[in-house]
């Protein structure tokens, strides 16, 4: 199909678009399409679920058999801290602590909790001033790096950031739990780095780190797009944050209730293990909605966080991700519209769905072997209003390339024959090659026009001509006649076409007959006392298409149109409206047979070696030149 402006303006509209939403998506702006893009990736969660539970990460839950063994929530920071204790005997890697410390409870207690951390692998949990350890809704900025001297990449910045009592920080690591919702409320991600209210210039690492790091990671290393912890390098998305995976529904990461400890004492399983410690009692600490639960305890989504960086299991999301997506959002923008506008009826919207399909499998393919978080939503959302786009358009240039087409048609029309009109329309290959058939041919012309026309001059003639056209062309359109050939005051009409048919003679001469006696109706032919001389036969013909140039007719040839010709000249000399062949009347009923006799002997026709037989439509008078009715 050829490609006009419009489709070429849709094309670029649409890839415009497509780059608009690509800018956003680079900048991880696309809010509106988060929650779509929440959906999807649940339904790859479900699809592809990692297998078995993380090793080294046990969470001790402040449950309800914690809370009751304790006496109530908050439990008292003693009961806390003979937890601590007992897990740093047992070995564990390093202790996290979800629980907010405040504000100051009984001396008793809190020293207790102070002697605990001392000199003990432990970080506590910082969170906002509304008391959620685990979102927070930061002010995105552009702090630098004064270490490499350049500008570092935007990290969350608190500026709420609730830290423990100083007398625990003294003693313990303290790092704000930071993981960041989408539109759902579900965790997506969990910053990693952050840069705290009270010293905007420099950089902070989050509870995730700082457990990778108590953990005995020293060698986390954060690059451009990923974080190197244990020798494995982590894909990071924008602003330093971790893509989480998560694992499963609740209990998917070992947990047992704090109350074990309180009542087993020391675990001989937890040695070099991280070890998390946070509240899942009814009504205490924070639930989240996954793709696998409608309520994952806030010390688990960390704990999943923590898994996905030690484990490498993070879903990946880079910059290079992001690029593929903006590519693909591309690809199918543009594959989609040039699907709809160079495709017929519904062969484009169609395939435009399939593509859309391989690109959702490979998505999931991606997602479940690789851990890729391609997206789904921008894509579609660049690629599916283009489509609409250009389908719209399409289905605009085609209503009006079919009234243009019609209007084309009915002028055609005008100047066709209905009967060849309908032929090329059910088979526009019709008569490519010539065809041997039977036909019945007429020949008709006006006897005195030429000095007529003379007398009546160019509008006078163009009038009669016209008018006599009219009353002939309804005559033979009324018979299924052809009319293949106008000549001025005279025309050559065909009967058989489309294919030939057992009455065609009949329609033949009944068109003549018809023609006979519309000829008075004409004023000019009333007034002047023009006659009319037709000639008819019937036989053998090969019809065909006649003409070069890019211009030609449908005609017949052979002999048989030869002897009509000639019949209708000899009817002129011999006074008589109509001559015919003997086949002409032998193939009439009875009741019109009879209207033809023969001549008393055969005409001498030009062109024609012998005489030829013939009929004639007269009353009996002489015909001249020595011809009779033979009755």
């Amino acid at each position: 199909m050829r490609w006009r402006a419009a489709h070429w303006a849709v094309l670029a509209l649409s890839l415009l678009w497509a780059c608009g939403l690509g800018i956003w998506h680079l900048r991880g702006q696309i809010g509106p399409l988060d929650r779509a893009e929440a959906v999807t990736l649940d339904w790859r969660h479900m699809l592809a679920r990692m297998p078995g539970r993380p090793d080294g990460i046990v969470i001790y839950a402040i449950d309800d058999q914690a809370v009751f063994m304790a006496g109530g929530y908050p439990i008292p920071r003693q009961r806390l801290a003979g937890a601590i204790e007992t897990l740093a005997e047992a070995g564990a890697a390093a202790i996290g602590v979800d629980v907010l410390l405040l504000d100051p409870t009984s001396e008793e207690n809190d020293a207790a909790l102070e002697q605990a951390l001392r000199n003990r692998p432990v970080v506590l949990a910082a969170g906002g001033m509304a008391g959620s350890p685990f979102i927070i809704s930061p002010e995105w900025t552009n702090a630098s790096d004064p270490a490499a001297g350049q500008s570092a990449p935007s990290f969350p910045s608190l500026t709420r950031l609730a830290r423990p009592l100083p007398r625990f920080r003294d003693d313990a690591v303290d790092a704000p739990a930071l993981v960041v919702v989408d539109g759902s409320g579900t965790p997506r991600h969990a910053p990693l780095l952050f840069t705290p209210n009270d010293a905007p210039t420099t950089v902070a690492p989050s509870f995730v780190v700082a457990m990778a790091v108590a953990g005995g990671y020293s060698d986390v290393r954060f690059g451009p797009d990923a974080i190197a912890v244990g020798g494995r390098s982590v894909p990071l998305d924008l602003n330093a944050q971790l893509a989480m995976r998560f694992l499963g529904p609740t209990g998917t990461i070992e947990t047992r209730s704090l109350a074990t400890l309180w009542r087993d004492g020391l675990p001989t399983d937890i040695k070099d293990s991280l070890a998390l410690i946070g509240a899942t009692a009814t009504g205490a600490g924070d639930a989240f909605a996954t793709p696998y639960d409608a309520r994952l305890p806030g010390v688990e989504v960390l704990a999943t966080a923590i898994a996905n960086l030690m484990d490498g299991t993070a879903l990946r999301r880079d910059m290079t991700v992001r690029w593929i997506d903006v590519g693909g959002a591309f690809a199918l923008t543009a594959i989609a519209v040039v699907l709809v506008l160079a495709t017929p009826g519904w062969i484009g919207p169609v395939a435009t769905v399939g593509v859309l399909i391989a690109w959702l499998a490979a998505t999931v393919l991606a997602f479940a072997w690789a851990g890729w978080w391609l997206a789904i939503a921008f894509p579609f959302a660049a690629a599916v209003p283009a489509a609409l786009l250009a389908l719209a358009v399409r289905q605009t240039l085609e209503w009006r390339d079919r009234g243009r087409l019609g209007r084309t048609a009915t002028a055609y029309g005008a100047l066709q024959s209905p009967v060849i009109t309908r032929a090329l329309a059910e088979d526009p290959s019709f008569l490519d090659q010539p065809r041997h058939q039977d036909a019945t041919i007429m020949f008709l012309d006006l006897v005195g026009f030429t000095p007529l026309a003379d007398r009546l001059g160019p509008e006078g003639s163009q009038a009669l001509l016209s008018e006599f056209h009219r009353q002939v062309a309804d005559a033979v359109n009324a018979t299924g006649g052809y009319v293949s050939s106008w000549l001025g005051d005279g025309m050559m009409v065909v009967f058989g076409l489309p294919k030939p048919g057992p009455n065609d003679t009949l329609n033949a001469f009944n068109a003549a007959l018809d023609i006979l006696e519309r000829l008075p109706g004409v004023p000019q032919v009333r007034s002047h006392a023009i006659r009319l001389k037709i000639g008819i036969t019937a036989g053998p013909v090969v019809v065909s298409r006649l003409g070069g140039g890019g211009h030609g007719h449908i005609t017949a040839t052979g002999m048989t149109v030869n002897r009509a010709a000639r019949l209708m000249a000899a009817a002129g000399v011999a006074g008589v409206p109509l001559l015919a062949d003997p086949t002409v009347r032998d193939r009439l009923p009875a009741d019109l047979a009879v209207k033809l006799n023969a001549l008393a002997k055969p005409l001498t026709l030009a062109g024609f070696s012998s005489p030829v037989e013939a009929v004639a439509l007269a009353d009996g008078t002489s015909l001249g030149a020595g011809y009779k009715l033979r009755r």
